[in-house]
């Protein structure tokens, strides 16, 4: 089910609003220049590490009340599949924020003012995963060098700041940790994979 929110009602700080995983629709609570911050969720692979999802920054104006329908991508789990994040905006244009795909390759962000995707995770030999793109995006996770690879770092813009990739547990292959939110890629092993990946998220910031 799609939920709606504005700032004023969900009780959020009037200029900065954050959304989880889900179907949101926000309503401009006033005229102004909006920017929507958005990343799709990191992988969880098992014939290598997890990717990262993609990021995308974009402006827009919006008068008092009208709507953006989301939809911000939940983190995959066990091989599951994923949706991307994405943004409609109300002249009928959008942008995707996409997820990493599972066994697959990183996110790829299309429609934004800034458009950054996800980047690699380490192998099945060890390596450690990349770190994501632009001046906020998240390490990637150490590998123990024998078989388990890290996780992708997600990419920011700062002041925002992607989720790290999972960290390849050094003393177990079976044990191996999440991809942080947003965007991270899930550390694995060859033959398995870690508990989860980073989910997606959207900002909006209300600049003017």
């Amino acid at each position: 089910a799609r939920r709606i929110a504005t700032a004023q009602s969900q009780g959020f700080d009037p200029y900065v609003t954050t959304f989880p995983p889900g179907s949101w629709t926000f309503n401009a609570p006033a005229s102004g220049l909006y920017k929507f911050v958005a990343w799709g969720c990191g992988a969880v692979n098992s014939n290598s590490s997890g990717h990262s999802g993609s990021y995308l920054e974009k402006k827009k104006y919006l008068g008092m009340g009208q709507s953006v329908s989301m939809v911000v991508a939940r983190a995959s789990s066990g091989g599951a599949g994923v949706v991307d994040t994405t943004l409609t905006f109300p002249d009928g244009t959008g942008a995707t924020a996409g997820s990493a795909v599972v066994n697959g390759s990183p996110g790829t962000a299309t429609g934004g003012d800034v458009n950054l995707n996800g980047s690699s995770g380490g192998d099945t030999s060890g390596t450690a995963g990349s770190d994501g793109l632009g001046t906020g995006g998240g390490l990637g996770g150490i590998g123990n060098n024998v078989s388990v690879g890290g996780g992708a770092g997600a990419p920011a813009i700062l002041p925002f700041r992607g989720g790290s990739g999972g960290r390849g547990d050094l003393s177990l292959n079976a044990q191996n940790e999440s991809g942080g939110s947003p965007g991270g890629g899930a550390a694995s092993y060859s033959g398995g994979s870690g508990n989860g990946a980073g989910s997606g998220m959207v900002v909006v910031v209300r600049l003017a």
